[in-house]
């Protein structure tokens, strides 16, 4: 019995790797359309033809412009939010920790910010998007939780977590929009301040 299903799960299986695949290669052609383009000048063609794929690809994994563009903004959060959670968990130091936090979010903002920015303009000019882009953001809220419980726990304090989530996209979503005010002030400098506040309350 278990052999006549193996080779069923392994071709589910490398079917679902396969499709993952062609989602990251057109996430990340759909990243460099909106980078030489800006939201308003990608098409379904170009970002498929950039990724090296067709059209039927396309809409195999996705039933539109704006669900991709959804998927690019929670891949985009997701990967940060999760490369912050390893530091959390693997840095003992604290004060290396918030360095190397401090560090994560300059390089975020300084590769992706203008991505941000553009997927938020487009979601407020476009209602149609703005549907796809909060579901992204209840799930980029998620994800956002967890790192805060992370953190509270690697610090030994009780956080509450969905209001503290909330205020650390917040100031993500701010600092993208726009950015430090004074000279010499980054804005991972500005995002590790407000996290040991935070902490301290």
């Amino acid at each position: 019995m278990y052999d006549a299903i193996k080779p069923h799960d392994s071709g589910h299986r490398r079917r679902a790797e396969g499709r993952a695949l062609t989602r990251q290669r057109l996430c990340s052609a759909a990243i460099e359309e909106i980078a030489e383009r800006g939201v308003a000048g990608i098409s379904i063609e170009r970002i498929s033809e950039r990724a090296g794929l067709t059209r039927g690809a396309f809409y195999y994994n996705y039933d539109s412009k704006y669900s991709l563009l959804s998927d690019v903004l929670f891949v985009v959060s997701d990967d940060e939010i999760n490369s912050w959670i390893k530091l959390i968990e693997d840095v003992e130091d604290l004060g290396t920790l918030f360095s190397l936090i401090r560090d994560n979010v300059d390089k975020f903002f300084d590769e992706k910010g203008l991505l941000l920015v553009e997927l938020e303009m487009a979601a407020r000019r476009s209602e149609e998007f703005a549907a796809y882009f909060r579901d992204s953001e209840r799930k980029v809220q998620v994800a956002c939780e967890g790192l805060v419980a992370t953190l509270a726990r690697k610090v030994g304090i009780t956080i509450d977590v969905g209001l503290s989530a909330t205020m650390v996209s917040s100031m993500a979503s701010g600092l993208a929009l726009g950015g430090p005010r004074s000279e010499g002030v980054t804005r991972g400098t500005i995002m590790i301040t407000f996290l040991k506040l935070l902490l301290e309350t």
